[in-house]
């Protein structure tokens, strides 16, 4: 099998299936069309879903993604069609959704020379991916997509740009099936110092009001259920970000309701009254913070957190718990002591009576007057039994489907929540049904 020899398109195809790739998502071109012939032979194996943008593939490729946990893949041709996944690329980087990107290329002979649709694709990508790389070889296609993935999906996920040259794409050479799960020098999980599981612990188990941030990254770390042990075990009232909000199911006990600007009054109140602020998975962003200077300023903070560029980055925190929080947040759990915090939950209903009455309930429930976007959104909801996938678009409608939907099941909000990308949610629907 060693001396068979196949071309780079090919290797492509079969690297893909070994990485566990059924569906992926494109728009064909002229120094990608290799690849596409090889598709064409593996269509029984993988699903080619034909967009009509290249940067709606990115997008589908992030709803696919989003809600499947796994990478989501789409294919290009060379510069306007590379380029145009720019924006789907940042979108995915800031948004933590893994996701690999290969664009075409012109050959080795011609790089550097201004051809046809030639674009210095690794330069461009570099600052908003985890890494780029132009395959220049057949030879190195295999390495390439496996290395890929394992960047894509480890850690702190991302989207990762592989760059095929022409030439690499019909020349020829053995292909061993295989995968990557070590990279030296890269680190996609920080060691967890263990006096910052017994400092979080200690300060939880003191805290007579405390307050649990609930980010996305409980989601991509598959976290759930180590977040209700954590929660119920100390009676800890939990808010979501907006990206966060399906990893706590709505009418938990606990859940205090969204974070931030358009959030929950009682979660935003209680953030400047509480003595302890336990961030999980979240990155302190302007819309939860707002003013910098005066956010949660009484409050010791621990932040739970995979990227440690995140820690102390906005807001200064006294404890962090580096590393996967599935791992931090049961160590953590062993060590905590049970309590209900009934007193301070209490004062947290309300605030939440409040606004059910002058605000909630006239949305979804209105006596006269038009139809409302609210009352649509949680009737919506409601005929799904709040299992429905939310996939929304960045406005208004944004903020109204992520106040008034429901959730039960986990991985079911898709939205753009870092650079807020306008009609991007159109083909991250697409994505979201695979």
């Amino acid at each position: 099998m060693k001396d068979i020899q196949i071309t780079g398109a090919e290797i492509l195809m079969r690297a893909l299936i070994d990485e566990g790739v059924e569906t992926l998502f494109g728009y064909p071109g002229g120094a990608i069309m290799p690849v596409y012939d090889a598709l064409y032979d593996y269509r029984d194996r993988l699903n080619h879903v034909l967009v009509r943008h290249e940067q709606a593939a990115t997008h589908a490729a992030e709803g696919y993604a989003r809600v499947s946990g796994r990478a989501g893949v789409c294919i290009v041709t060379s510069g306007p069609g590379a380029t145009n996944t720019v924006t789907g690329v940042a979108d995915a980087m800031v948004d933590s959704t893994p996701m690999v990107v290969i664009t075409g290329q012109v050959g080795v002979q011609m790089l550097g020379t201004d051809a046809f649709q030639e674009i210095d694709v690794v330069d461009i990508m570099q600052p908003i991916c985890k890494w780029a790389y132009q395959i220049r070889s057949a030879k190195d296609v295999a390495w390439a997509v496996h290395r890929a993935f394992y960047i894509a999906g480890s850690g702190r996920p991302g989207p990762v740009v592989l760059d095929f040259a022409k030439n690499a794409q019909i020349s020829k050479a053995p292909y061993e099936p295989g995968t990557i799960d070590f990279i030296r020098s890269y680190v996609p999980v920080p060691p967890t110092e263990p006096q910052s599981v017994v400092q979080a612990a200690e300060l939880i188990n003191t805290a007579k009001r405390p307050l649990v941030l609930v980010g996305q990254g409980v989601e991509l770390g598959h976290a759930q259920e180590e977040l209700k042990a954590f929660i119920e075990k100390a009676g800890l009232p939990a808010g979501c970000t907006l990206l966060g909000l399906s990893a706590l199911p709505t009418a938990h006990p606990l859940h205090v309701g969204m974070l931030g600007m358009h959030g929950s009054l009682g979660s935003n109140k209680k953030t400047q009254e509480c003595d302890v602020l336990i961030a999980v998975g979240m990155r302190f962003d302007d819309r939860i913070t707002g003013k910098l200077e005066t956010y949660a300023k009484q409050a010791k903070i621990i932040h739970f957190d995979i990227d440690p560029s995140e820690i102390n980055k906005n807001v200064r925190v006294d404890v962090a718990v580096l590393g996967d929080c599935k791992t931090t947040l049961a160590a953590v759990t062993e060590l905590l002591r049970e309590n209900r915090h009934e007193e301070w939950r209490e004062s947290f209903r309300q605030w939440d009576k409040q606004e059910q009455e002058v605000v909630i309930e006239p949305q979804i429930h209105p006596t006269e007057g038009p139809l409302r976007m609210g009352e649509v959104v949680r009737r919506v909801s409601e005929l799904s039994q709040h299992k429905a996938v939310m996939v929304t678009d960045v406005g208004q409608n944004q903020m109204m489907a992520a106040r008034y939907s429901c959730y039960t099941e986990k991985r079911s909000v898709v939205t753009s929540g870092g650079i807020v990308t306008m009609g991007s949610r159109l083909p991250a629907a697409i994505g979201a049904t695979f």
